[in-house]
């Protein structure tokens, strides 16, 4: 992953990319303490778009009630950075 592909997701400093679509795309993320994440981050093109802000802090409260064993539990997120973005613990798959 180049230096300008890296958008900027609170602590998390991505390392790969896990994949892509039309929300935007999500990085393998590390923290400083090494723990992994999964990082959705929105295309820059929604950014301006209260209306898709709006959906997107929606999905972030209902992504943070979610939790079982067959779902990935929210970490962290940030609707109102200048990318918005959502973090969720990683879980290793085939590729």
């Amino acid at each position: 992953m180049g230096e300008s592909d890296r958008p900027v997701a609170g602590p998390y400093r991505p390392v790969a990319e896990l994949g892509r679509g039309g929300m935007g795309r999500v990085l393998l993320g590390v923290t400083p303490d090494g723990c992994l994440a999964a990082v959705k981050v929105v295309r820059s093109q929604f950014v301006e778009d209260d209306g898709f802000r709006t959906r997107f802090r929606r999905e972030v409260e209902a992504s943070r009630r979610v939790s079982g064993a067959y779902t990935a539990a929210v970490v962290d997120a940030d609707a109102d950075a200048p990318l918005p973005w959502l973090a969720s613990v990683f879980v290793p798959g085939p590729p």
